[in-house]
This record gives structure tokens, sequence and C-alpha cells, in this order.
């Protein structure tokens, strides 16, 4: 997360490498995954990059954007492998998330170790949801690792509001310095600052969240949660083509007489990382004749677009 798309990220994968005396980096790739073997079990973790959640059109949300104009300039670049450019930025991390869930889908639908554990910067329900929803309940993805919110908050499989129903979600993002999301208890009596601790076992993993004068607030036990690994796959591998109008880009959907009335012309999807995340609602949805997208809001009409007024940042197809 951030506001600038060239502040030195690819150092830590440099260092990864050999760049650094101190060996302490391990960041071998923007995503990646990692077995770990104990005699009796093993725990696949899957690091996915997230960024995509803080990337945006050059000129919305400056405070959080990587893509902004406003913190990295017109001449910002990432040389060659990208993003060249503040106008490249947020399709160079579009592409970027949908080029590892692929990745991700086919990483998980081969896993066959105990446990399958996803660690990443943005909570679930920050973005992708419905996506990380489908790979939690086809694959059996066990713990939801993040951060991002500046507290910590243990969320058990079964608990209400929880929408990774079976998966243990863990926001550990106590560690924000001064931007705490609350005043912090003099004795610790809070969620504002801490660490989680994980004891893992063949048949149980235990979380315990634990706070800056060490109380235990809150424990949860997962037990594994094996996927049926059936039905349609979550993430689409083909390129999938939808027609534009009015030529697509900078354009928004309107119906007969220019109508625009939600769930009268459309469905609305929140958090939707990618326009492509969106075009595949759109083919799994009962009733879908086309969509917009902008600023990870996904409408899918379902009535008949017929035509579309300008306006930045958004397409219509």
């Amino acid at each position: 997360g951030g506001f600038q798309f060239q502040a030195a990220w690819d150092n830590t994968i440099g260092h990864s490498w050999g760049g650094s005396p101190s060996n302490r980096w391990l960041t071998p790739a923007q995503y990646f995954a990692q077995t770990v073997s104990y005699w009796d079990f093993r725990v696949d973790y899957f690091f996915i990059d997230s960024n995509i959640m803080d990337a945006f059109e050059p000129l919305v949300n400056p405070a959080h954007n990587l893509c902004g104009l406003q913190h990295n300039g017109p001449n910002a670049s990432c040389g060659p492998q990208g993003p060249h450019s503040v106008d490249h930025c947020l399709s160079w991390f579009e592409e970027l998330w949908d080029n590892q869930m692929i990745w991700l889908e086919a990483a998980l639908e081969q896993s066959d170790a105990q446990w399958q554990i996803i660690v990443t910067h943005f909570p679930p329900y920050w973005g992708g949801g419905h996506q990380w929803g489908c790979l939690a309940e086809r694959y059996g993805i066990d713990v939801f690792v993040s951060g991002h919110v500046h507290s910590q908050t243990l969320t058990g499989p079964m608990e209400g509001g929880n929408f990774l129903k079976g998966t243990t979600v863990l926001v550990s993002g106590g560690g924000g310095g001064i931007t705490s999301e609350k005043l912090p208890d003099l004795y610790g009596f809070d969620d504002e600052y801490g660490f989680m601790h994980m004891t893992l076992g063949k048949d149980n993993i235990k979380t315990e969240a634990v706070t800056h004068s060490g109380f235990v607030r809150k424990v949860v036990q997962q037990k594994p949660r094996w996927g049926l690994k059936t039905g349609s796959r979550c993430i689409a591998l083909e390129e999938i083509s939808f027609a534009p109008v009015d030529g697509g880009s900078g354009r928004a959907c309107r119906g007969q007489g220019g109508s625009d009335k939600a769930d009268a012309d459309f469905m609305t999807v929140q958090d939707v990382a990618t326009r492509k995340a969106c075009m595949q609602h759109c083919n799994s949805a009962l009733q879908c004749t086309g969509i917009e997208y902008g600023h990870k809001v996904c409408k899918l009409w379902i009535t008949n677009i017929t035509e579309s007024i300008p306006l930045d940042g958004f397409v219509c197809f």
C-alpha cells in the first residue's frame, strides 16, 4: 500500500537473491509459495501481492493511490519491467493480480499439504472478496493472514460476519506506530497493538491474539479444511472479451432514455479487484447484459445498455 509505485519495492526482491550481506530478506518474488515440512504434517504458504487494492486512476484518492499523479509526479517510471508511467500503473497492477490469481488457483489445486495458509497485505473483505470466498471453499484455505488495518482482529472459522466460512481470518496490523485505529488502553485491554501467536499441529492450528501488555484477548481453533476441488474454476483462465460501448474507456453505461437505476438496471458488487474479475462476475451471473467498472466497483447490468456518458476512470462493456 501507500502512494508511490517507485519507492524501491524491487530492492527487497533483489536483496533476497544475494544483494544484502545480512541474508535477512526473504521476498524472492512479488508472489510465491513455500512449503514447510514437519515430521507428521506439511504447511503450504502462499504469499500474494494485493497492492491492486491501493491502485487507482492517477487523479483518484491521492492519499492512498500507488498510481496517483500527486506523489509520483508526471515522469515517474520503474523502467521497462513496469510500471513505466503513471498512466500505465493501474493496468500493470491489474495484470499482476489477474496473473497471480490464476497461478494461485493452480497451486492450491496441486497442494496436498495438511494446511493451506494465505499471507497478504490486505484483508479479504478489503478487495477480491468474491474470489477469496470461492478459493477458500473450493480448495480449503485454512488460515488467511493479513494486515493493513492498524489494529488486531481475529475471526474464527464459524464466527458471524466471517464470509470465508470455515477459514480463520486474522488481521495483524497492531504495529502501526502512532496511527492505530483507536486510542490504546494503558493497561493493554485493547486490540490496537500486539501480535498473533500461532501453534501449528497436525490436527489443529491455535491462534492467540496477544496485546501489547501480554494479555491474550482471544483464542481461535482451526481444524483442517479439505476443499472438494469440484465444480467450476474460481479464476477464468481464458481472456474474457466484451464489446466496448462507445469505445469503452472513460464511459459510464446507461440504459434506454439514459436510465441508471440500481437494482432495476444493474446490480452492484463492491471491492472487485480488476475489470477482468468484473467480467467474470458477469459471465457467471444468471442475467447480465454488460458491465460498468471503475474505482473497484463492478456494476452488473441486467437491462440492455443502449448508450453511455463520459466519465473518467470508468469503462462500459
